[in-house]
């Protein structure tokens, strides 16, 4: 699963987030946003509509399906598994045409020694952004705006997150993300074959403080690596 990550800087010139993404450079890119993202909030999501360019804007990392007749959820759909897709239903009408990104330096995973747990950060090995591959829903209130809300797609672990989970969120290669944004591309078999264990070789992992544990802490001090012998 996913249940927690950070983004905090693009680390790259706005000309280069431009001719990645496809639009400039928000000012969230150029700041701090958080280091300790829960669901059930508003996140930036990157999105791309029929007939429009990519674009950002927040949406509820929880998602709820058009036809909810409130915009709440009793499930939490946060998450979706990559199988889930295998079933015809809303969340692969979704895949095929309501894919998004997810903008993220780091996620977190728990590891369970006896009764504590361990946060451990998970980032790109040179420490650069990445996308984590979502799908979007759009929720109409009949007595006011539309609603945004969306859920990112977990996968089987790599070598570096199997010691620490058993599912880890799914990371796009670069040359994937401008396809993935592309609501013309439509082909659900190859839109699942996408979805597969980002390589462990360009990941790494270090243990950080137990105050990620906690949603009301924040600030670059959690993503400090902790040594072993610090413990």
């Amino acid at each position: 699963m996913c249940g927690r990550f950070a983004l905090y800087a693009a680390r790259m010139t706005p000309e280069a987030f431009e001719a990645r993404f496809g639009f400039p450079m928000p000012l969230i890119f150029r700041q701090p946003y958080s280091f300790n993202i829960p669901p059930y909030q508003d996140i930036p999501v990157i999105y791309q509509e029929k007939g429009a360019p990519p674009a950002m804007r927040d949406m509820l990392w929880q998602l709820i399906p058009a036809f909810s007749k409130t915009f709440d959820s009793t499930y939490n759909m946060f998450n979706s598994r990559d199988d889930s897709f295998l079933k015809k239903g809303f969340k692969q009408n979704l895949l095929r045409r309501s894919r998004c990104i997810i903008p993220a330096n780091h996620f977190y995973e728990w590891e369970k020694r006896g009764s504590e747990k361990i946060p451990i950060k998970f980032e790109m090995a040179d420490q650069s952004l990445f996308s984590l591959g979502g799908i979007y829903s759009i929720w109409q209130d009949p007595q006011g705006p539309v609603r945004y809300s969306c859920s990112i797609i977990t996968v089987p672990p790599n070598k570096v997150v199997a010691p620490v989970h058993n599912r880890m969120p799914f990371i796009l290669p670069q040359k994937w993300e401008k396809k993935w944004l592309d609501p013309s591309f439509t082909d659900i078999d190859a839109l699942v074959d996408m979805m597969e264990p980002f390589p462990a070789a360009q990941m790494r992992a270090a243990r950080v403080s137990s105050e990620v544990n906690s949603t009301r802490n924040d600030g670059p001090h959690l993503m400090e690596e902790i040594e072993e012998s610090e413990k």
